[in-house]
Parts: structure tokens; sequence; C-alpha cells
């Protein structure tokens, strides 16, 4: 009796051992078109898409299975060589849901529930945004959607999944939220690519902050020759960096209102200076002619890896600093009616 007691007690041990970081991945799909094709579980590495395991679908289902004890991001990608919506997993033991339809979800373990109620946050919030029509009101719920954005990643930025999202979403969090969320990371997530370069943002932020003395730019102009933005600013005029690039369709939207701008207070103490985040002198040249921009310009021609735009921690363009007389940053990020209103106080 005793021998039967240890052998049933030797099997139920081996069998908690074998099923020690088990996931299953159970998954429908909603596309008729899709029936008997493969559907691949892959994984992004420096050698590009590893396929690491294969499914076929039937009766409009598919099922993988399998040991990851440490979770780990992947992405269900179909037989067509395209990620199905885009949609990220995190692979992690126990039953993962999949549903592909219009629009993808994934649920059953603790890190996918939140990363789908994250996303469905910010779904409804999208929606919102959509049919808004005054600034106003627009501004209010954009403060909502980045409040989301820094709640999600304060909670998950030391899983695979809330670094993925952080590393595309955590230039638009408010100085004081990123703040929150470099303070929640661990020490892998700051030794990590994306945790130093949020750091040096956040410092970056820091420095150029409203009431700091403006941070140098060291450029060349269209001609080639060296130029700088302590050329102009700190001299005795109010001087708006605009940061731009001729690829930019709302930067072109914008220009008409800034060269009218121009035209006004060019006279008044006031200078414009250009920085454009280009990828060739030619299409940035042709910028400057198409849309009538007279002002100093200056650019690197260096897309957004730019030390000007790192140096600013310009989160998107049009983005504008507008320095004071003395060289201190009086207002960051200002543009069309707020922009205008702002030098029509200063420059009256």
């Amino acid at each position: 009796m005793k021998k039967l007691v240890l052998l049933i007690s030797i099997v139920l041990i081996c069998f908690s051992c074998k099923q020690k970081g088990l996931y299953e991945i159970e998954g429908t799909i909603s596309s008729p078109d899709m029936e008997g094709k493969y559907v691949y579980l892959v994984k992004y590495n420096d050698e590009g898409i590893e396929k690491c395991d294969s499914s076929v679908i039937k009766d409009g289902k598919f099922f993988f299975e399998g040991v990851q004890e440490v979770p780990e991001l992947y992405y269900i990608q179909a037989e067509d060589g395209e990620r199905v919506k885009k949609r990220a997993i995190l692979l992690e033991p126990g039953n993962i849901v999949v549903t592909i339809s219009d629009r993808t979800t994934v649920g059953g373990t603790l890190v996918n529930n939140a990363y789908q109620k994250y996303l469905d946050e910010q779904s409804a919030i999208d929606i919102r945004l959509d049919s808004i029509t005054t600034d106003q009101e627009y501004d209010s719920v954009y403060k909502e959607k980045k409040e989301s954005y820094a709640r999600y990643f304060s909670e998950n930025i030391n899983n695979p999944l809330g670094v993925e999202e952080f590393s595309v979403y955590g230039r638009r969090l408010e100085p004081e939220q990123l703040k929150l969320v470099l303070s929640k990371g661990d020490e892998a997530f700051k030794a990590s690519k994306t945790g130093i370069f949020y750091q040096e943002r956040f410092d970056a932020v820091q420095k150029t902050a409203v009431g700091q003395k403006f941070v140098d730019i060291v450029s060349k102009d269209i001609t080639g020759k060296s130029i700088s933005l302590s050329d102009y600013a700190g001299k005795g005029k109010y001087v708006l960096v605009d940061f731009w690039a001729s690829w930019c369709g709302p930067c072109r939207k914008e220009m008409p209102m800034m060269v009218e701008l121009y035209e006004k207070y060019k006279f008044k103490k006031f200078e414009i200076v250009g920085y454009s985040l280009d990828k060739n002198a030619e299409a940035w040249i042709k910028g400057l002619e198409d849309l009538g921009m007279t002002w100093p310009q200056m650019s690197d021609v260096n897309f957004w890896q730019s030390e000007p735009v790192k140096n600013y921690a310009v989160p998107h363009i049009p983005y504008t600093v507008l320095i004071d007389p003395s060289g201190t940053i009086l207002a960051k990020g200002i543009i069309g009616a707020e922009l205008k209103n702002k030098l029509e106080e200063l420059l009256k």
C-alpha cells in the first residue's frame, strides 16, 4: 500500500512539473476564406521574423500549446505573412483566448486582460475624439487619453507588452506622467534600450522646461553654412523655434498662418528660426520655396535622429518653442490660434 501511495505521489509530482509554464492559445477567426490555411505563432528578433509554431484553421478555430516559463512578446501571423490586426500577445502560462474578426481581442491571462482593457479604453476615447468639433473639448478628451496611457504604462512597465506600448506612445505623456512611469520601472527596464531612451527624454524635457534658458542648436543653413540658435535667441527679440518638415501635412497646413505672423511681426522684435526634420536637402529647400518661408532655417537633414529633436524632446511636428528676449523659454508646443493670440499679447 505504501509503495502504491509513493508511486502515485511521484506521478503527481512529475505531472505537476510537466505542467509548469504550460500555455494554451484557443483562437477563433470569422473570415471564411482563411479556412484550411495556416496561422503562425511568431516573434521578432535581430534577424527578423521567427516562426515558432503553426496551426491549421479548421471550422474557424486554431490552437497552440507549449511551455513558456518566462513571459515573452509574440504575434499571431496569417499565412499571407501579415500580422493579423497587428496585435501582440504576451505568451505566458495559462489559457489565452484570441478572437480575430473586424477587431482582434486577446484575453484569458492577467497581463493580456489588462492590455485588452487598455485597448478598449483607448478605442472608446478615439471614437469620442472623432466626433468633437471644438478645440476646448478636444483638449479635454485628449487629456483623458494621456491619463489612460499613463495609468496603463505605470501598472505594466515591467512586462513586455507594457514596454512595447510605452516605446511607441510614451512620448505623448506629460512630464509628470513620464516621471511616474519611469519611477515604476525595475532595474531590467532601466537598463533596456527603451528605459534609457525615455530617461534621456525626461532629462531633456526638464532642461528645456518653461522658465529654463534655451538650449543652443548648431546646424547648417540651406547653403551649408554653420548657423546657431544663439545667433538669434537671447539678443533682445522674441524667437520662435519651429520644428517642421516638408513631408509633414499638418506643418504645411500651419505654414500660411506662420508666414502671415512673420510678415506682421518681423519688425517688432520678433524672429522665427525653423528647424527641418527633412531627410534630404532637396526636399527641404523645395518646401521652403513652395511655402514661402523667408525666415532663418537650419537642418541636419537627419529626420527624427537629429540632435536638436532629442535635446528638445520633440514629441511631434509641427512643434514650437517660444523664447523671450532674455533667452528664457516662455512657452512650448503652441500652434494655431494659441500661437497667434500669444504673439498678439506680447507684440501688440
